[in-house]
This record gives C-alpha cells, structure tokens and sequence, in this order.
C-alpha cells in the first residue's frame, strides 16, 4: 500500500512518525494511517456519562433486599431462682448430724468423733491442706503420743513410730462411705463456715 498524504500537518508536529513531502505535505505511514480511527471527542463522553447515569439510577432505583430477620432464639424453660441457704442448725446439731455420718467410715475413728465443732474443724483442715499449711490447730485433739527426739542430726525411730497410730486409723477407713459421709457434709460446709 501507498503511504497517504495528509494535508496541514507539518512535519515538526508529527516528530519520527511522519515523512516530509514535496510541496511541505507530511506523509503518514500507512499503517499508521490506517489505525488511527477519528473519533469524536464528545460522542465517546456523552456515551460515558450515559452510561454512568444508567449505573447510579440503577443502584437508586432497584429494590432493598429483604432484610431476614435471625430466627428467634429457642424458649428455655427458666430455672427458678436458687433459694436462699437455710441458716444453719446450731453446732451442737451440726456435730450430732456429723457423728452419725461418720460413725460408720471407720471404728477406729469413734474416740475422736466426741470432740466440738466438727464440721468447723473438717473445713479448717481442707481450708488449711489447700493452703499448704499445716492443719494442726484444728486437728490439736490428735496428738501424737511421745517426744520428738533426735541424736547426732538424726531424727531417732521412735520420733517416727509415733505416727504408727494415725497411719493405721487413716488405713482402717473405708473410701466409699468416707465419700458419702463427705458429701452428704459438703452442702453444710459449702455454707461458709470459716
């Protein structure tokens, strides 16, 4: 194909793409020539803005969504309001309750069930255990027979076999009615007892 002249351009406006021609034409290139479509400037943003003006009444004009309500929450039955705890029975009650429950733990443990406040006691002991400290205020009722003695550093035999007596009473308990004679307790001393 013939490169095609274009008549009124000059040459410095075309810069590299052109050709100089005789008669001071500038000559396009045909390939260039042929892809540069001429357009109208104002048609292209006519067209725009038409376009726009379609997309936003689109958006205004169109229906909301449905809103979905969340499905109700499921009905429970509401439980009733705790009661208010009971006061507690005097501690001499409190004791005779407590001796009947552990009357049948152990036969070995008769001699000590004669002593006050054993509920109070029992919680002072967990309380302490809990708190790594020894529970032998509440437990002063069970001392053990003898001194404590040592020679040369060493603590002397008979410093441990002074214990022999509480290990074997602690053996002789039996662990499931100890368990329900605990819980059968545990409400009472839930209760707040110091």
């Amino acid at each position: 194909m013939k490169p095609r002249t274009v008549l009124g351009l000059r040459s410095n406006c075309l810069g590299r793409f052109g050709v100089q021609g005789p008669g001071g034409r500038v000559r396009l290139p045909s390939t260039m020539a042929e892809t540069t479509p001429r357009k109208s400037p104002p048609l292209v943003l006519v067209g725009l803005a038409l376009v726009g003006a379609a997309i936003a009444a689109y958006f205004a004009l169109r229906s909301p969504a449905p809103v979905v309500q969340p499905p109700p929450a499921p009905v429970t039955k509401a439980e009733p309001a705790p009661a208010q705890d009971a006061p507690l029975p005097p501690s001499e009650q409190r004791d005779t309750s407590v001796r009947g429950q552990l009357s049948d733990v152990s036969p070995g443990l008769a001699p000590y069930l004669n002593q006050k406040d054993l509920l109070e006691r029992w919680v002072q002991v967990a309380n302490n255990l809990a708190e790594d400290r020894s529970p032998r205020e509440p437990l002063s009722f069970l001392p053990a027979p003898g001194r404590f003695t040592a020679a040369n550093g060493q603590i002397d035999a008979k410093s441990y076999a002074r214990y022999d007596w509480f290990s074997a009473l602690v053996g002789s308990v039996d662990a499931n009615k100890s368990a329900a004679a605990v819980a059968d307790a545990a409400p009472a001393a839930q209760h707040g007892l110091p």
